[in-house]
């Protein structure tokens, strides 16, 4: 896997449509903090960022969640990262945003399938691969048949890399939570072993 970690290291950065992240941080053009790199990542000791806008707005649910409730901004930035959190995202000690960038469109079949390839690459449940094979070429994308594969990803939940499968299942299920289940799913499945997010997500753009 890419080591995520240097210095003056091209960014995005996901903020509320003031500018702010938590605690009214504010972030403008130009502007940067410094952060004293202690402590686990989602702490104060580190300033959160992405390698990739699309990985920004496929992971957002599951860290800022910015984009739901805020009419987020993204920001093209520049840091200092000295910690990867597998690939999900990264801890900067310094950080400054340069300017806004639209942020990419991205619609909840696109979302499901960043979920479902994510999956792909760590469960390997038999009727599950079925089901996330079929949904992926369009031979069947039911409620219905992800509700079955959903049912045999979670028979299978004390496995880690099951629950990846059963939040990719749950995004076509409980379909006004796509957005919250694919990032999940992704965020399950990074932690299983190292996935290559990039080209998994500009996959499941096409």
């Amino acid at each position: 896997m890419t080591d995520l970690t240097g210095d003056d290291m091209k960014l995005y950065k996901l903020t509320d449509a003031k500018g702010q992240t938590y605690n009214e941080t504010q972030w403008g053009p130009g502007v940067e903090h410094t952060a004293s790199g202690k402590g686990a990542l989602c702490t104060a000791g580190w300033l959160h960022a992405y390698v990739d806008p699309l990985l920004a707005v496929f992971l957002d649910p599951a860290h800022g969640n910015f984009i739901p409730y805020h009419h987020a901004q993204l920001w093209e930035a520049e840091g200092d990262v000295r910690l990867d959190d597998v690939g999900l995202k990264v801890g900067c000690t310094r950080l400054m945003t340069v300017r806004t960038i639209p942020l990419p469109v991205v619609t909840d079949e696109q979302r499901i399938a960043f979920a479902i390839r994510c999956a792909l690459k760590v469960f390997h449940g038999l009727a599950w691969v079925v089901w996330a094979e079929g949904w992926l070429s369009g031979e069947d994308c039911s409620a219905g048949s992800a509700s079955v594969a959903w049912e045999h990803a979670n028979a299978d939940r004390s496995i880690d890399a099951a629950r990846a499968g059963l939040y990719a299942a749950w995004s076509v299920v409980y379909s006004p939570h796509v957005c919250d289940h694919s990032a999940n799913a992704a965020v399950h499945a990074a932690h299983v072993k190292p996935l290559d997010l990039i080209s998994i997500a500009k996959g499941a753009m096409k």
